[in-house]
């Protein structure tokens, strides 16, 4: 192509990429697209590379990269430009840029730190100073992929209509607002509802020492509840259970708690006894709330309610609403 400068994909046809990550090379433009291309990226991420032409691209992650109309923009009737829909553009520099003076198309849901590159406000799309990103590592699936968590501005941001089946390591998104970007934060087995419930929950406002952990058991509806208190008298009590989640975000649990065992020295507890608690209901509000609900035929802890934050989440399943 004479002066058109080579790339590690130069394409003129058709393109298709899907699932799959792609770092920065020295022949310093990454992907090359020029007119008539049909150019399509899924869940890709791209690590320090170029893009330049004309491409569509879905819930996909550039992180310290760049977006060029490229050698086509000097002629906007044969390239069509570049559109993005929820996806995550990350970079202390510039990020996008438009050698016609015309913005790139925005279909929403797009996090990005560039303003410049045309976010739209009424499709949702959003300007942040910063994303803490992570390097890209192995979460699973064959490709790396850079992973938010449950307090980025990524998180929940897709807009439905645009929003994949699945994320770039093959797991299931949540279809009425996904992550933008290739990473879906609490997908599959991590939903609030399956194993994203899993963790360690905490009272609000009050003293260390009363804690209530929450874990999915076998591969029914069975959840195992943990609970380290006190009682009226201020003794410390540790009440357990294996409960029930008899709707999707409910839990009833009947609990007990082991009473009588004196440490052996050297060794384990002997001597203790379980003993009926009573009950635990627990409402799970979202990812990062619940409430709790308790009934105690015990005079020294009676029944009430309280408010639960999430503490800690599981390692490596995370959680979606």
């Amino acid at each position: 192509m004479g002066s058109v400068p080579s790339g590690l994909f130069r394409n003129g046809g058709a393109l298709y990429l899907e699932n799959v990550t792609v770092f920065g090379n020295s022949l310093g433009t990454t992907l090359r697209s020029f007119a008539p291309a049909d150019v399509t990226l899924r869940n890709t991420t791209w690590i320090g590379a170029s893009l330049t032409g004309t491409f569509t691209a879905y819930n996909s992650t550039f992180v310290d990269s760049s977006l060029t109309m490229g050698p086509c923009g000097m002629n906007p009737m044969i390239c069509n430009g570049i559109t993005l829909s929820n996806s995550l553009l990350s970079s202390n520099k510039q990020i996008c840029f438009q050698t016609n003076g015309t913005p790139l198309t925005s279909f929403g849901g797009n996090v990005l730190t560039d303003p410049g590159c045309g976010p739209s406000a009424s499709t949702g799309d959003k300007v942040v100073s910063d994303m803490g990103l992570p390097a890209p590592a192995d979460h699973g699936g064959l490709v790396p992929t850079v992973q938010i968590d449950y307090a980025s501005p990524a998180y929940r941001a897709g807009v439905a209509q645009y929003c994949e089946a699945t994320d770039a390591r093959g797991v299931t998104r949540n279809a009425v607002n996904c992550d933008a970007g290739a990473y879906e934060f609490g997908g599959g087995v991590g939903l609030v509802t399956a194993n994203g419930m899993n963790g360690l929950y905490y009272v609000p406002g009050i003293a260390n020492g009363h804690y209530v952990s929450l874990r999915r058991i076998h591969d029914n509806k069975d959840v195992m509840v943990f609970w380290t208190t006190f009682d009226n008298n201020g003794n410390q009590a540790w009440i357990y259970g294996v409960g029930t989640l008899t709707s999707d975000r409910h839990i009833h649990a009947q609990m007990a708690r082991n009473t009588g065992g004196v440490l052996q020295p050297g060794g384990a507890p002997t001597g203790a006894k379980a003993s009926p608690w009573g009950t635990v209901d627990i409402d799970l509000t979202s990812c990062a709330a619940a409430q709790f609900n308790y009934q105690s035929d015990l005079p020294e802890f009676g029944s009430g309610q309280f408010p639960l934050s999430r503490l800690a989440f599981e390692s490596a399943i995370d959680c979606g609403d």
